[in-house]
């Protein structure tokens, strides 16, 4: 005939820097996966309603709480994980609803981010147009590390079935490969065509 009273810790949860490859780049220390923990300080029975994320699309996963009804003195609890798809910021809350009286629905907030490097190719097709046989055009690629680790970049594939087109990976600008491209910091490759015949290439 009590009262529930629900009392839920943490209300926040910080993962920091993790990275998404599961590799030794992360920029934290923080752990992957947290406990948050449900008592009932009243004197009725508890009854957990719902646990849910707000933003079902956040890289956060919830485990299953047990049990569902917490009577008085007693506790539950429930994890959360991270996993990060890429290097960017995320932010989300879970939503406990309860049958307590005056605190029917508690927040806990979640914060992470991902540490990881993110590989930007520009541009990514290129159309040299026609051009007199013996003339040739040439148009740089640029390679950029838009995330927040190291990129390592260890080699390139070049496929053609026609000598009228070459590439050049600029290792005397450059450095030999492989090349590790600090964030926000770019490498241009180029490539090239001087047609031979009027075949088109």
């Amino acid at each position: 005939g009590g009262v529930p009273d629900i009392a839920v810790a943490p209300l926040s949860i910080s993962f920091g820097a993790i990275d998404p490859m599961g590799g030794d780049d992360a920029a934290g220390s923080a752990s992957a996966v947290q406990s948050v923990v449900i008592a009932n300080v009243g004197e009725g029975d508890l009854h957990i309603r719902d646990i849910a994320l707000a933003d079902a699309d956040a890289p956060f996963v919830l485990g299953a709480v047990s049990p569902l009804l917490i009577q008085p003195g007693g506790e539950a609890s429930f994890s959360v994980t991270f996993e990060p798809l890429t290097a960017t910021n995320y932010a989300s809350v879970v939503v406990i609803a309860s049958n307590d009286p005056d605190e029917g629905v508690v927040e806990v907030a979640l914060t992470g981010s991902g540490s990881a490097p993110v590989i930007s190719v520009a541009p990514v097709s290129h159309d040299f147009g026609a051009l007199y046989i013996g003339c040739g055009g040439e148009q740089p690629i640029q390679i950029s590390n838009i995330g927040n680790a190291p990129l390592e970049v260890t080699g390139f594939e070049y496929n053609t079935g026609s000598s009228d087109l070459w590439f050049e990976d600029a290792a005397a600008t450059n450095g030999p490969l492989p090349w590790t491209l600090m964030p926000g910091v770019s490498h241009e490759v180029m490539v090239g065509y001087a047609p031979f015949d009027e075949f088109a290439d």
